[in-house]
């Protein structure tokens, strides 16, 4: 038998001065169709960190719902006007583990500015 390789828990850290709107998709309940994945999302502001994790009610025990899908989008702020503008979304970041992880960061930093534009992606942190 194959040892486990799925990530129990996500840091998610806002390495940006924007805030973001995280969502965190986790594994369904063992032997249950993909339709019952937990979903939860959270609000997170400019560096700050939030902990995401889940577990399944199995009656007499729990199972852990390991994470499988980390999202975002920004809700950029202009320092000069105080203004924001619409949301920016990135690509998911699907997340894939070597083995057995209690605890991953993942960084959300903004890329580049280019012509104006802001980009942002995941980063994949440090194993806790």
């Amino acid at each position: 038998m194959l040892p486990p390789k799925y990530v129990k828990a996500a840091r998610v850290n806002n390495r940006t001065d924007n805030i973001a709107l995280v969502t965190v998709v986790f594994g369904s309940k063992p032997g249950e169709s993909n339709a019952d994945k937990l979903v939860e999302q959270l609000t997170i502001s400019p560096n700050e960190s939030k902990d995401f994790k889940k577990e399944h009610n199995m009656g007499s025990w729990t199972a852990v719902a390991p994470v499988e899908k980390i999202s975002a989008s920004f809700t950029v702020i202009e320092e000069a006007t105080a203004a924001t503008t619409p949301m920016n979304t990135i690509p998911d970041f699907i997340v894939e583990a070597d083995g057995l992880i209690g605890m991953q960061e993942f960084n959300l930093i903004e890329k580049e500015i280019l012509e104006g534009k802001r980009f942002f992606r995941i980063e994949l942190g440090l194993k806790i």
